[in-house]
């Protein structure tokens, strides 16, 4: 992938994402956390679904050695029921280069079948410039 290609307003491929409670569950006990809130009221971690935007955003990316996740800010605007799927949505906020690496800036949507925004936020992710 060409990096320096990717200017603002580059969209990504949307991507539907299901939320089953395989997928949950594999969260939940991945980040160990065992509140029974989630089963209780059949309710998806926010953090999971964090967590499947930015892993759809990194499959699409192509990663290099040396990439690192920088940082993200997020919103979540309602709760996301087991068993919903959702579509995610990446377009480039940014893209620079500084000191040797490439920033660059995404703003992710996630929304429901009604277009409803669920999730919200820019993720940043820094490349290694390649040496010539």
């Amino acid at each position: 992938m060409d990096y320096a290609q990717l200017k603002p307003g580059y969209c990504f491929e949307p991507t539907r994402l299901h939320f089953g409670r395989a997928e949950v569950d594999t969260y939940i006990q991945a980040v160990e956390d065992d509140s029974p809130i989630y089963k209780q009221n059949n309710v998806v971690p926010s953090m999971t679904i964090a967590a499947f935007a930015l892993r759809e955003l990194l499959s699409q990316l192509e990663l290099l050695p040396g990439t690192v996740h920088a940082g993200q800010e997020l919103s979540f605007n309602g709760p996301v029921s087991i068993g919903q799927t959702l579509t995610f949505d990446g377009t480039v906020a940014q893209n620079a280069t500084r000191g040797g690496w490439r920033f660059l800036a995404v703003d992710l949507s996630i929304t429901d079948s009604e277009a409803t925004a669920m999730l919200s936020g820019r993720s940043m992710v820094m490349f290694p410039l390649e040496e010539h």
